[in-house]
């Protein structure tokens, strides 16, 4: 049976979401028909997206602004077989010369992955789309990382995928997706991918390896500012949300590893210029003075602090509170509550070590 060209242009429509807005009923329906006819009508409907996809079809109203798109997300929900021979044809897009005709294909393939296993069953695509990594352009490199949060924030499998597994092309070894733009060449890039990787260390602790927080690390000693600052900022964001709220001694040895080092990293880029200084000084009173999400007194949390810094952090921690007095007469006073612990070093509530008296003179 043959279907007429304005039929299936009707069809389609009904899956933008202007319709949608004006017509969810009728929405409704046009899915209702698509999933129960797979013979013929999915034929017929695959062929016109084809059509319309190669230029053949310029009268169709599918080809104004993001319409075709809209439609071929919604076809994936109820019927992704009708996408079998359609999908490659957006892939193409991916290395066309127009930076937004490479960001609009982006962001489809990256709502269509976020469906099923459309990047198992379209493994070349789903290459094709991570290559996107290394798009001359920066705005499309800017684009994977806003298309990669949201792919890791809705399909958590994904994670691993774009955060640490390395993989080939054309048989040369490849880092993973978000490692790459971490260390891009540009700066805005970079911090993208920072506060992308913060974010969705927030969400879910477990979907970020600790690899990758360690490159964050190392960004606190970038060459841009922004980028500095962005690490440190988000560096002392996942302190204060899976350490500062609890008792270092009851801390599991994952979360110990995971996040224990932050402290010593911030503190490291105190001496690096005035501005870094400001921001070092106001990331640790953020942790100390102002924890966020804890009912555990402030010295708990600042003795805490204290107690997982290593050697050049308590040198540098020395340091700092020589220029701060408001936070220094606060912690001074934190250090002389060790008393309570039976004297001595805080690291060790038995006492014997003499880095607290180094602290109180």
């Amino acid at each position: 049976e043959n279907f007429s060209v304005e039929v299936l242009d009707i069809v389609l429509l009904a899956f933008t979401q202007q319709y949608k807005k004006e017509n969810s009923k009728g929405c409704d329906m046009m899915k209702e028909v698509l999933a129960r006819c797979p013979n013929n009508f999915q034929r017929a409907v695959q062929h016109e997206l084809q059509q319309i996809k190669a230029g053949h079809r310029n009268s169709s109203d599918l080809t104004n602004g993001n319409l075709l798109s809209e439609a071929v997300f919604e076809i994936a929900l109820i019927a992704p077989n009708v996408l079998n021979l359609v999908l490659p044809a957006f892939a193409e897009d991916l290395t066309q010369g127009e930076t937004q005709t490479r960001i609009c294909a982006i962001k489809l393939l990256g709502a269509l992955f976020s469906v099923g296993n459309f990047y198992k069953d379209f493994r070349e695509v789903f290459v094709d789309f991570k290559r996107r990594t290394g798009d001359k352009d920066v705005n499309v490199r800017r684009a994977m990382v806003s298309v990669m949060h949201t792919l890791v924030s809705d399909k958590s499998e994904l994670s691993s995928i774009f955060m640490q597994d390395k993989w080939s092309v054309n048989g040369e070894d490849r880092e993973a997706p978000m490692r790459t733009l971490m260390l891009d060449v540009d700066e805005r890039v970079r911090k993208d991918t920072i506060d992308a990787v913060v974010e969705l260390c927030v969400q879910n602790g477990d979907s970020v390896p600790e690899s990758l927080l360690r490159l964050i690390g190392d960004r606190v000693k970038d060459k841009k500012v922004i980028v500095r600052h962005a690490a440190l900022s988000g560096l002392s964001t996942l302190y204060q949300k899976y350490c500062a709220p609890f008792d270092r001694s009851a801390m599991s040895d994952n979360i110990t590893d995971k996040y224990a080092w932050i402290p010593s990293q911030i503190i490291g880029l105190y001496r690096v210029d005035q501005e870094s200084r400001s921001v070092v000084a106001k990331c640790i009173e953020d942790i100390c003075l102002s924890p966020k999400d804890s009912d555990r007194p402030l010295s708990a949390v600042a003795l805490d602090f204290w107690c997982v810094l290593d050697a050049p952090g308590r040198d540098g921690m020395v340091s700092m509170l020589k220029r701060r007095n408001q936070f220094s007469e606060l912690f001074l006073r934190l250090v002389n509550m060790r008393d309570q612990f039976g004297g001595g070093d805080l690291d060790d509530p038995q006492g014997g070590a003499v880095e607290g008296d180094l602290i109180t003179k």
